[in-house]
Protein backbone atom coordinates (compact mmCIF):
# COMPACT_ATOMS: atom_id res chain seq x y z
CA UNK A 1 0.00 0.00 0.00
CA UNK A 2 1.03 3.62 -0.53
CA UNK A 3 1.92 5.63 2.55
CA UNK A 4 2.47 9.12 1.09
CA UNK A 5 0.23 10.90 -1.35
CA UNK A 6 1.38 12.75 -4.41
CA UNK A 7 1.88 16.51 -4.45
CA UNK A 8 -0.46 17.24 -7.40
CA UNK A 9 -4.24 16.93 -7.60
CA UNK A 10 -5.70 14.03 -5.64
CA UNK A 11 -7.67 11.31 -7.38
CA UNK A 12 -11.15 11.00 -5.89
CA UNK A 13 -13.67 8.15 -6.15
CA UNK A 14 -17.31 8.65 -5.17
CA UNK A 15 -19.60 5.84 -4.07
CA UNK A 16 -22.98 7.40 -4.74
CA UNK A 17 -24.00 10.11 -7.20
CA UNK A 18 -27.54 11.41 -6.59
CA UNK A 19 -29.16 13.97 -4.24
CA UNK A 20 -26.78 14.65 -1.33
CA UNK A 21 -24.00 12.73 -3.09
CA UNK A 22 -24.37 15.05 -6.08
CA UNK A 23 -23.85 18.05 -3.80
CA UNK A 24 -20.67 16.50 -2.39
CA UNK A 25 -19.34 15.78 -5.88
CA UNK A 26 -20.07 19.36 -6.92
CA UNK A 27 -18.29 20.69 -3.83
CA UNK A 28 -15.22 18.56 -4.58
CA UNK A 29 -15.13 19.80 -8.17
CA UNK A 30 -15.59 23.43 -7.17
CA UNK A 31 -12.80 23.50 -4.57
CA UNK A 32 -10.19 22.49 -7.15
CA UNK A 33 -8.27 20.13 -4.83
CA UNK A 34 -9.12 16.90 -6.65
CA UNK A 35 -8.90 15.76 -10.25
CA UNK A 36 -11.73 14.45 -12.41
CA UNK A 37 -14.30 12.70 -10.18
CA UNK A 38 -14.67 8.94 -10.59
CA UNK A 39 -18.16 7.71 -9.73
CA UNK A 40 -18.58 4.05 -8.74
CA UNK A 41 -21.72 1.90 -8.74
CA UNK A 42 -21.86 -1.91 -8.87
CA UNK A 43 -24.41 -1.66 -11.70
CA UNK A 44 -23.96 0.20 -14.97
CA UNK A 45 -25.30 3.69 -14.34
CA UNK A 46 -23.03 5.48 -16.81
CA UNK A 47 -25.84 7.14 -18.78
CA UNK A 48 -27.56 8.42 -15.64
CA UNK A 49 -24.30 9.74 -14.18
CA UNK A 50 -23.47 11.51 -17.45
CA UNK A 51 -26.94 13.07 -17.62
CA UNK A 52 -26.71 14.25 -14.00
CA UNK A 53 -23.09 15.43 -13.82
CA UNK A 54 -22.00 16.05 -17.40
CA UNK A 55 -18.84 14.88 -19.19
CA UNK A 56 -16.52 16.13 -16.45
CA UNK A 57 -17.26 13.04 -14.35
CA UNK A 58 -16.13 9.49 -15.14
CA UNK A 59 -18.12 6.35 -14.26
CA UNK A 60 -16.92 2.85 -13.36
CA UNK A 61 -18.20 -0.49 -12.06
CA UNK A 62 -14.62 -1.61 -11.34
CA UNK A 63 -14.03 -1.65 -7.56
CA UNK A 64 -10.27 -1.92 -8.11
CA UNK A 65 -10.30 1.63 -9.48
CA UNK A 66 -11.90 2.88 -6.28
CA UNK A 67 -9.22 1.15 -4.21
CA UNK A 68 -6.51 2.79 -6.35
CA UNK A 69 -7.79 6.33 -5.70
CA UNK A 70 -6.09 8.69 -3.25
CA UNK A 71 -9.42 9.55 -1.65
CA UNK A 72 -12.80 7.82 -1.52
CA UNK A 73 -16.18 9.31 -0.59
CA UNK A 74 -18.82 6.99 0.93
CA UNK A 75 -22.11 8.67 -0.02
CA UNK A 76 -24.46 5.70 -0.01
CA UNK A 77 -27.69 5.22 1.95
CA UNK A 78 -26.82 5.05 5.65
CA UNK A 79 -27.14 1.28 6.04
CA UNK A 80 -24.21 0.71 3.65
CA UNK A 81 -21.71 3.13 5.24
CA UNK A 82 -20.04 0.57 7.47
CA UNK A 83 -19.53 -2.13 4.84
CA UNK A 84 -17.99 0.26 2.31
CA UNK A 85 -15.82 1.86 4.98
CA UNK A 86 -14.42 -1.52 6.04
CA UNK A 87 -13.76 -2.52 2.43
CA UNK A 88 -11.83 0.69 1.83
CA UNK A 89 -9.80 0.54 5.02
CA UNK A 90 -8.75 -3.07 4.52
CA UNK A 91 -8.24 -2.96 0.73
CA UNK A 92 -6.55 0.38 0.11
CA UNK A 93 -4.54 3.23 1.60
CA UNK A 94 -7.16 5.82 0.62
CA UNK A 95 -8.23 8.68 2.82
CA UNK A 96 -11.95 8.15 3.35
CA UNK A 97 -14.74 10.72 3.62
CA UNK A 98 -17.79 8.93 5.05
CA UNK A 99 -21.21 10.46 5.46
CA UNK A 100 -22.83 10.26 8.86
CA UNK A 101 -23.93 8.20 10.66
CA UNK A 102 -20.81 6.02 10.85
CA UNK A 103 -22.76 2.84 11.66
CA UNK A 104 -26.28 1.43 11.42
CA UNK A 105 -26.11 -0.92 14.43
CA UNK A 106 -24.43 -1.16 17.83
CA UNK A 107 -22.33 -4.05 16.55
CA UNK A 108 -21.01 -1.90 13.70
CA UNK A 109 -20.36 1.10 15.96
CA UNK A 110 -18.42 -1.02 18.45
CA UNK A 111 -16.39 -2.60 15.65
CA UNK A 112 -15.43 0.88 14.41
CA UNK A 113 -14.36 1.97 17.88
CA UNK A 114 -12.13 -1.14 18.10
CA UNK A 115 -10.19 -0.27 14.92
CA UNK A 116 -6.48 0.54 15.33
CA UNK A 117 -5.52 4.22 15.48
CA UNK A 118 -3.63 3.96 12.18
CA UNK A 119 -6.92 3.25 10.36
CA UNK A 120 -8.89 5.88 12.29
CA UNK A 121 -6.37 8.52 11.14
CA UNK A 122 -7.51 7.95 7.54
CA UNK A 123 -11.23 8.64 8.10
CA UNK A 124 -13.31 11.83 8.16
CA UNK A 125 -16.96 11.43 9.17
CA UNK A 126 -18.95 14.31 7.71
CA UNK A 127 -20.60 16.16 10.58
CA UNK A 128 -20.53 19.33 8.53
CA UNK A 129 -22.46 21.46 11.08
CA UNK A 130 -19.06 21.90 12.76
CA UNK A 131 -18.07 24.11 9.82
CA UNK A 132 -21.03 26.48 10.20
CA UNK A 133 -21.21 30.06 11.37
CA UNK A 134 -23.67 28.69 13.92
CA UNK A 135 -20.93 26.48 15.41
CA UNK A 136 -18.55 29.43 15.66
CA UNK A 137 -21.20 31.55 17.38
CA UNK A 138 -22.01 28.71 19.77
CA UNK A 139 -18.36 28.39 20.81
CA UNK A 140 -17.64 32.14 20.96
CA UNK A 141 -17.24 33.45 24.54
CA UNK A 142 -19.10 30.42 25.86
CA UNK A 143 -17.45 30.64 29.28
CA UNK A 144 -18.95 34.11 29.81
CA UNK A 145 -22.51 32.74 29.72
CA UNK A 146 -22.23 30.95 33.04
CA UNK A 147 -23.26 27.38 33.74
CA UNK A 148 -25.38 25.58 31.16
CA UNK A 149 -28.82 24.57 32.46
CA UNK A 150 -30.81 23.32 29.45
CA UNK A 151 -30.76 22.73 25.69
CA UNK A 152 -33.86 22.74 23.47
CA UNK A 153 -33.63 21.81 19.78
CA UNK A 154 -36.41 21.76 17.19
CA UNK A 155 -35.91 20.96 13.49
CA UNK A 156 -38.92 20.02 11.35
CA UNK A 157 -40.15 20.18 7.76
CA UNK A 158 -42.51 18.22 5.53
CA UNK A 159 -40.21 15.88 3.57
CA UNK A 160 -42.33 12.82 4.40
CA UNK A 161 -45.21 14.26 2.38
CA UNK A 162 -43.18 14.82 -0.77
CA UNK A 163 -43.65 12.55 -3.76
CA UNK A 164 -41.23 9.63 -3.77
CA UNK A 165 -40.43 9.72 -0.04
CA UNK A 166 -42.27 6.48 0.78
CA UNK A 167 -40.30 4.52 -1.82
CA UNK A 168 -36.93 6.13 -1.02
CA UNK A 169 -34.33 4.72 1.38
CA UNK A 170 -35.24 7.48 3.86
CA UNK A 171 -38.76 6.05 4.06
CA UNK A 172 -37.55 2.46 4.52
CA UNK A 173 -36.88 1.34 8.10
CA UNK A 174 -34.56 -1.48 6.94
CA UNK A 175 -32.22 1.12 5.40
CA UNK A 176 -32.95 4.04 7.75
CA UNK A 177 -33.26 2.45 11.19
CA UNK A 178 -33.35 5.63 13.26
CA UNK A 179 -35.07 7.65 10.56
CA UNK A 180 -34.92 11.43 10.89
CA UNK A 181 -32.90 11.08 14.10
CA UNK A 182 -29.87 9.71 12.22
CA UNK A 183 -30.03 12.12 9.29
CA UNK A 184 -31.05 15.40 10.96
CA UNK A 185 -30.98 15.06 14.74
CA UNK A 186 -27.48 13.60 14.94
CA UNK A 187 -25.98 16.83 13.53
CA UNK A 188 -27.31 18.89 16.44
CA UNK A 189 -26.33 16.26 18.99
CA UNK A 190 -22.81 16.28 17.58
CA UNK A 191 -22.63 20.07 17.96
CA UNK A 192 -23.60 19.82 21.62
CA UNK A 193 -21.42 16.78 22.29
CA UNK A 194 -18.32 18.25 20.62
CA UNK A 195 -18.61 21.99 21.34
CA UNK A 196 -20.65 22.39 24.52
CA UNK A 197 -20.57 19.36 26.84
CA UNK A 198 -20.28 15.60 26.24
CA UNK A 199 -23.63 13.81 26.13
CA UNK A 200 -23.62 10.92 28.59
CA UNK A 201 -27.16 9.59 28.46
CA UNK A 202 -29.86 9.56 25.78
CA UNK A 203 -33.41 8.26 25.66
CA UNK A 204 -35.12 8.35 22.26
CA UNK A 205 -38.65 7.80 20.99
CA UNK A 206 -39.21 7.12 17.29
CA UNK A 207 -42.57 7.72 15.60
CA UNK A 208 -44.11 7.64 12.15
CA UNK A 209 -46.34 10.69 12.13
CA UNK A 210 -47.13 10.91 8.42
CA UNK A 211 -48.27 7.33 7.86
CA UNK A 212 -45.96 7.22 4.85
CA UNK A 213 -43.14 4.72 4.52
CA UNK A 214 -41.95 2.47 7.36
CA UNK A 215 -39.15 4.51 8.93
CA UNK A 216 -39.40 7.03 11.76
CA UNK A 217 -40.19 10.44 10.30
CA UNK A 218 -40.43 11.93 13.80
CA UNK A 219 -38.13 11.59 16.83
CA UNK A 220 -37.85 12.92 20.38
CA UNK A 221 -34.59 12.56 22.25
CA UNK A 222 -33.99 13.48 25.89
CA UNK A 223 -30.38 13.69 26.99
CA UNK A 224 -28.11 14.50 29.91
CA UNK A 225 -24.72 16.19 29.62
CA UNK A 226 -21.56 15.68 31.63
CA UNK A 227 -21.85 19.14 33.20
CA UNK A 228 -25.28 18.22 34.57
CA UNK A 229 -27.43 20.10 32.06
CA UNK A 230 -30.47 18.48 30.45
CA UNK A 231 -31.65 18.67 26.86
CA UNK A 232 -34.41 17.70 24.47
CA UNK A 233 -34.31 17.31 20.70
CA UNK A 234 -37.44 17.16 18.52
CA UNK A 235 -37.02 16.55 14.82
CA UNK A 236 -39.51 15.56 12.16
CA UNK A 237 -40.09 15.12 8.44
CA UNK A 238 -43.86 15.33 9.06
CA UNK A 239 -44.47 18.90 10.28
CA UNK A 240 -44.29 22.50 9.05
CA UNK A 241 -40.88 24.14 8.89
CA UNK A 242 -39.31 24.98 12.24
CA UNK A 243 -35.66 25.47 13.16
CA UNK A 244 -34.74 26.57 16.66
CA UNK A 245 -31.80 25.97 19.00
CA UNK A 246 -31.95 27.43 22.53
CA UNK A 247 -29.34 27.03 25.26
CA UNK A 248 -30.15 28.52 28.65
CA UNK A 249 -27.19 29.36 30.89
CA UNK A 250 -27.12 30.98 34.33
CA UNK A 251 -26.11 34.33 32.81
CA UNK A 252 -27.31 34.21 29.18
CA UNK A 253 -29.71 32.67 26.71
CA UNK A 254 -28.30 31.63 23.32
CA UNK A 255 -30.87 31.29 20.51
CA UNK A 256 -30.40 30.29 16.88
CA UNK A 257 -33.13 30.34 14.26
CA UNK A 258 -33.69 30.82 10.52
CA UNK A 259 -32.39 34.42 10.61
CA UNK A 260 -29.28 33.88 12.69
CA UNK A 261 -28.21 34.03 16.33
CA UNK A 262 -29.29 36.09 19.34
CA UNK A 263 -27.59 36.14 22.74
CA UNK A 264 -29.65 37.56 25.63
CA UNK A 265 -27.42 38.71 28.53
CA UNK A 266 -26.72 39.45 31.33
CA UNK A 267 -29.13 37.80 33.75
CA UNK A 268 -29.04 40.79 36.12
CA UNK A 269 -31.01 43.16 33.92
CA UNK A 270 -33.68 45.25 35.65
CA UNK A 271 -36.46 47.67 34.82
CA UNK A 272 -36.99 51.12 36.41
CA UNK A 273 -38.65 49.54 39.45
CA UNK A 274 -35.77 47.14 40.08
CA UNK A 275 -37.61 44.07 38.76
CA UNK A 276 -35.92 41.50 36.52
CA UNK A 277 -36.40 42.51 32.89
CA UNK A 278 -35.51 41.02 29.48
CA UNK A 279 -31.74 41.32 29.01
CA UNK A 280 -30.17 43.26 26.14
CA UNK A 281 -29.82 41.25 22.93
CA UNK A 282 -26.74 40.90 20.73
CA UNK A 283 -27.71 39.66 17.27
CA UNK A 284 -25.70 38.08 14.48
CA UNK A 285 -27.87 37.95 11.37
CA UNK A 286 -27.41 35.30 8.70
CA UNK A 287 -29.48 32.74 6.80
CA UNK A 288 -29.19 29.53 8.82
CA UNK A 289 -30.27 27.29 5.93
CA UNK A 290 -27.62 28.77 3.62
CA UNK A 291 -25.10 28.54 6.44
CA UNK A 292 -25.68 24.78 6.70
CA UNK A 293 -25.61 24.33 2.92
CA UNK A 294 -22.32 26.25 2.68
CA UNK A 295 -20.78 24.17 5.46
CA UNK A 296 -20.84 21.09 3.22
CA UNK A 297 -18.39 22.70 0.79
CA UNK A 298 -16.16 23.71 3.71
CA UNK A 299 -16.20 20.16 5.06
CA UNK A 300 -15.29 18.66 1.67
CA UNK A 301 -12.49 21.19 1.16
CA UNK A 302 -11.12 20.55 4.67
CA UNK A 303 -11.10 16.82 4.01
CA UNK A 304 -9.25 17.13 0.70
CA UNK A 305 -6.73 19.58 2.17
CA UNK A 306 -5.97 17.25 5.08
CA UNK A 307 -5.89 14.13 2.90
CA UNK A 308 -2.43 15.02 1.61
CA UNK A 309 -0.87 14.40 5.03
CA UNK A 310 0.44 10.97 6.11
CA UNK A 311 -1.87 10.98 9.17
CA UNK A 312 -4.60 13.47 8.26
CA UNK A 313 -7.22 12.95 10.98
CA UNK A 314 -7.34 12.54 14.76
CA UNK A 315 -8.35 9.16 16.22
CA UNK A 316 -10.07 10.94 19.13
CA UNK A 317 -12.36 12.74 16.68
CA UNK A 318 -13.16 9.41 15.01
CA UNK A 319 -13.94 7.94 18.44
CA UNK A 320 -16.11 10.89 19.48
CA UNK A 321 -18.27 10.59 16.37
CA UNK A 322 -18.50 6.80 16.40
CA UNK A 323 -19.23 6.84 20.14
CA UNK A 324 -22.05 9.36 19.67
CA UNK A 325 -23.52 7.07 17.02
CA UNK A 326 -23.29 4.13 19.42
CA UNK A 327 -25.00 6.11 22.20
CA UNK A 328 -27.77 7.14 19.81
CA UNK A 329 -28.33 3.56 18.66
CA UNK A 330 -28.40 2.38 22.27
CA UNK A 331 -30.95 5.07 23.15
CA UNK A 332 -33.75 3.18 21.39
CA UNK A 333 -32.79 -0.30 22.65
Amino acid sequence: MRHHLKIGALTAAFIGYRNHAARVIRAARDCGLAGRPLVYHPEDRAAEVLALHGPGVEFTTDWARVLAADTAFVLTPNAAHYSYLRRLLTGSASRVYCEKPPAASLREARALLALPAALKRRVHFNFNFRHTRLARALAHQRARRGRLLSVEITHTHGLAFKKGYSSSWRGDRSEHRLGVLETVGIHYLDLIDALVSPIEDLRSTLLNGSGRGSSADTALCDFTMRDGARGRLFCSYAAPFQRQLRLTYTDAVFEAGPRGVAVHAPRDSFDAKGRFAPPPVRRERFDLSRDVEGSLALSVSAFLSAARRPAPFLPRDFDQKASLDARLLASIA
